[in-house]
């Protein structure tokens, strides 16, 4: 891999974990959708007080049970995912001194999900400020060998049929 290669591949590796995060709170939305529409009456305009139906479950409702626990199974999946991730994005983030502000900024990003303009507030830097320390942290992050061979490894992996 090439410089700028194992730069791009480290900035996707530590972005894992926020992107499961992201995905999470979607289906979590979606979720949340699904249960208000169930709760809303059916037909609820015409409505009509004698029982028409032939005692089975109509499909509609049918469907959106089918649907929401779907959805409960892949948040569930999608947590895990998550816990997983930050585990490999701390792993890397060690190889930081604990101190040293470009640690702090790739965890605000990578773990806390802040935009840029919020970093550079909390870091009382310009945002080219918060980049330049970024990359310098990167840079120390690509002169390990282990952090080499974990990009290359996570690299491999993405590019496996059926990831």
């Amino acid at each position: 891999m090439t410089d700028t290669e194992y730069k791009d591949t480290l900035l996707k590796y530590l972005a894992q974990y926020i992107n499961a995060v992201r995905r999470r709170r979607s289906l979590e939305h979606r979720l949340r959708a699904i249960c208000r529409e169930m709760d809303m009456p059916i037909g609820g305009i015409h409505y009509s007080p004698v029982n028409s139906s032939s005692g089975g479950i109509s499909s509609g409702s049918a469907a959106f049970t089918l649907r929401k626990s779907e959805i409960e199974s892949r948040i569930a999946e999608q947590k895990r995912q998550a816990e997983a991730d930050i585990l490999s994005v701390m792993d890397i983030l060690d190889y930081l001194d604990p101190n040293s502000e470009g640690r702090q900024i790739l965890e605000y990003k990578y773990i806390d999900g802040f935009t840029w303009f919020v970093i550079s507030k909390k870091m009382y830097l310009s945002r080219p400020q918060c980049f330049r320390k970024r990359d310098k942290a990167l840079a120390n992050l690509l002169e390990y060998k282990r952090v080499q061979k974990i990009l290359e490894d996570y690299a491999a992996q993405k590019q496996a049929p059926g990831v």
